[in-house]
């Protein structure tokens, strides 16, 4: 038997790819390696002297149209499923919990990186 080829990682820079919704798992982790990526850039934006429209532009879409999908996909889909799943010895309730408040956290805070950068872009400066 030969070992399986490993699975080349996604940038982070493009959405995740949809092929990857027959491993669910692989999909999710590449949605998370991707908010890491665009996390790294919106630190970059916040210190740069200049603006980097694409970047921010980058940025805005994946707040518009990728962040709501993805947090929605583990609260209806995933959360539900590790719960049913795991034994009460795992704990994954707790870590849920705290999951859940980091994104009830994101989700309030959302609108108003999403206010700056449109500015930004609206300005033409950072």
């Amino acid at each position: 038997m030969q070992p399986s080829e490993p699975m080349l990682r996604g940038s982070g820079d493009k959405p995740t790819s949809p092929s990857l919704l027959a491993n669910p798992l692989d999909f999710i982790s590449e949605d998370h390696l991707r908010e890491r990526q665009v996390c790294a850039v919106i630190d970059g934006l916040a210190t740069a002297d200049t603006l980097d429209r694409q970047a921010t532009t980058t940025v805005l879409r994946f707040l518009n149209e990728e962040l709501n999908v993805h947090l929605r996909d583990e609260a209806e889909d995933l959360f539900p499923l590790l719960a049913r799943r795991c034994t009460e010895e795992d704990a994954i309730e707790g870590a849920i919990n705290r999951i859940r408040a980091d994104q009830d956290e994101a989700m309030r805070l959302l609108p108003e990186v999403r206010a700056m950068l449109a500015g930004c872009l609206d300005r033409g400066a950072t």
